[in-house]
């Protein structure tokens, strides 16, 4: 359970996260090392099961970049790739008749582009340009609508924005805390 909050600039994406990690029995731990990590050319933000971001950060290599479009890229290598690497470490979930899922929601960016990898693989990009996502996102998303384009022309002001809604975020959702860390990454 966390805060995770994004923001798409024009050829820019900043990503922020909080550091609580936290079980529904109200047990928590600060974390060490932020949720946000570089995975080959991928920036990547996650929430839900700690297993799953521990796969993707020290268990799994990125596949390099190809593919016309950073869409294209993300649909044919990075994802398959992500669920390859789930069914590997058995954290890939598949009950008969549903949809295979991973425990994670992400919040990616490759090329300077964002994108929303649901729990499912399906990914999706925001025509606002504001991502969110754990159990303090919807905080952080009524932060950042109230604030977004107008204080966020610039990977700087866009940083201010985000540790303003993770902040808020933190005073109203039990499941976040701690320091809050943001990274940027340039198209």
């Amino acid at each position: 359970m966390t805060t995770l909050a994004a923001i798409q600039g024009d050829g820019w994406a900043v990503i922020g996260a909080d550091r609580k990690a936290s079980d529904e029995d109200g047990s928590f731990v600060y974390m060490s090392s932020p949720k946000i990590f570089s995975n080959g050319c991928a920036l990547i933000a996650g929430s839900g099961n700690v297993r799953g971001l521990n796969i993707l950060e020290h268990g799994w290599t990125a596949p390099r970049y190809q593919g016309k479009t950073v869409q294209q890229y993300i649909t044919k290598y990075f994802i398959p790739s992500i669920r390859k690497a789930m069914i590997e470490s058995g954290s890939d979930i598949k009950e008969e008749s549903k949809s295979a899922i991973f425990e994670n929601g992400l919040i990616v960016a490759v090329r300077g582009q964002l994108f929303a990898i649901a729990e499912d693989y399906s990914w999706d990009q925001s025509t606002r340009g504001i991502f969110t996502d754990g159990s303090g996102g919807k905080y952080a998303a009524a932060v950042l609508a109230t604030t977004y384009p107008n204080n966020t022309q610039s990977p700087q002001s866009a940083i201010a924005s985000i540790r303003q809604a993770i902040t808020i975020a933190i005073d109203l959702d039990l499941y976040s805390g701690g320091d809050i860390d943001t990274f940027v990454q340039y198209e």
